[in-house]
């Protein structure tokens, strides 16, 4: 295994030895689709692995910045940056990640999909932290969101609903208003 540089940096004895290898593991992707261009950005995973570390690693990469008009930017905050690619040790199975959606023009419509939701083997709640709702969320679910101002943030939750309900940051989980939106097949 070799960082970016391609050195071996994190040989997998060592890994072994500190008791990587082993124990759950899962990938939820989360892909963004501008609706007024068809501009994507494909292939951010957020998860849990036996081989990962804390911090950056091999198994993290950053989320490159917004170039030009017409673009769309999705990551998850790191206390490093914005990353593509946020996959931490398995220590604990459940997981709370922060959702960056940039655009650099305000009022997009976007529709993410989240696909490997099944893989968690948990249940799945994305909270909206501008407009404070949450929905849980099915494997191959797809959502449209408005970027609003150009930055969104979402917190996507994976857990127990006693570690959802610890980490919805105030928002219920049970709904206010009801609606009905088109089906989806």
């Amino acid at each position: 295994i070799a960082d970016r540089s391609g050195s071996a940096a994190y040989p997998l004895a060592a890994r072994s030895a500190a008791g990587g290898l082993s124990g759950p593991s899962w990938r939820i992707r989360v892909d963004a689709e501008r609706k007024d261009n068809g501009v994507y950005d494909r292939g951010n995973i957020i998860g849990i692995d036996g081989m990962a570390l804390e911090g950056d690693d091999e198994f993290d990469m950053f989320e490159p910045p917004l170039i030009g008009s017409g673009a769309v930017s999705l990551g998850f905050e790191t206390p490093d940056g914005v990353n593509a690619y946020d996959v931490r040790p398995n220590r604990e199975t459940e997981r709370v990640g922060t959702m960056v959606l940039r655009t650099p023009e305000p009022r997009i419509e976007i529709t993410l999909r989240l696909t490997g939701i099944e893989t968690t083997g948990q249940p799945v709640y994305l909270f909206d932290l501008d407009t404070r709702t949450v929905a849980r969320l099915e494997d191959g679910e797809q959502l449209t969101v408005n970027s609003r101002n150009g930055v969104r943030r979402f917190r996507l939750v994976i857990g127990s609903e006693s570690f959802v309900e610890q980490n919805s940051d105030g928002i219920s989980l049970v709904p206010k208003t009801t609606a009905l939106h088109q089906n989806f097949p």
